[in-house]
């Protein structure tokens, strides 16, 4: 008679990660107003009287799924600012910082629950946290760096129109508005067979790397001789 599977309990940790793994996908799908902690427990798969004892109120977990992402972004960037600091004023140094933001695209989470936070100042504690983590994320760039004031505001307006893009789905309504796919092909003029949004945004290598980071260079935005090119198609 086969023994009995032993099942291993869950630290603290893990339940916590568990819970706020669930509730970045919540938060993310239905916003901050349109999620509830009764949502965020039935994605869980706990009881919704355990995620406010663990979190005390939906406010505080939104803020704790919010710093958690900010905190990935962070972290992904760390890695690259030396490599940006040896030439700031050049193009191909934010190469690094530019892949490594692409990267983090992936995770449509991610970018969602950024989103909402940014855009729920109206909440005193949501508020004051997305503007005191923009704030660290814009010194961050300049400090590590050591970049002029400009590049740092372009590298971050720049993140955040590819968010907006991403938000509205314009990937997955591609071919339905030339005007959204010539904004999103703007600094890929260049690029062999001026590939379609979807095909633009899918491939996040290169198109959106330079979407990221060429207008930082205060250029035209052609790629120069040099760079980094796509595949042929």
């Amino acid at each position: 008679m086969a023994s009995p599977v032993k099942q291993t309990r869950m630290s603290a940790t893990e339940r916590r990660e568990l819970v706020l793994a669930a509730a970045s996908r919540a938060f993310a799908r239905d916003g901050y107003h349109g999620t509830s902690t009764d949502a965020v427990a039935r994605e869980a798969g706990v009881s919704q009287p355990y995620v406010v004892r663990m979190f005390g109120s939906k406010s505080r977990l939104f803020a704790d799924v919010f710093d958690r992402a900010m905190r990935r972004i962070m972290d992904a960037f760390e890695p690259c600012f030396d490599d940006v600091a040896t030439d700031p004023e050049n193009d191909e140094s934010w190469l690094p910082m530019g892949i490594a933001y692409t990267e983090l695209l992936e995770d449509r989470d991610l970018l969602l629950v950024m989103m909402h936070g940014f855009t729920s100042g109206a909440n005193p504690e949501i508020g004051a946290l997305a503007r005191d983590w923009m704030s660290r994320l814009y010194t961050q760039i300049r400090t590590r760096t050591g970049c002029s004031p400009e590049r740092a505001r372009t590298f971050i307006a720049n993140g955040m129109l590819l968010n907006t893009l991403l938000a509205m789905q314009v990937p997955e309504h591609a071919g339905q508005d030339p005007a959204l796919e010539e904004l999103a092909r703007v600094r890929v003029r260049q690029h062999p067979g001026r590939r379609g949004l979807r095909e633009l945004i899918r491939d996040l290598r290169f198109p959106l790397l330079i979407l990221l980071i060429g207008q930082a260079a205060g250029h035209d935005g052609s790629v120069r001789k040099g760079r980094r090119r796509g595949p042929s198609r």
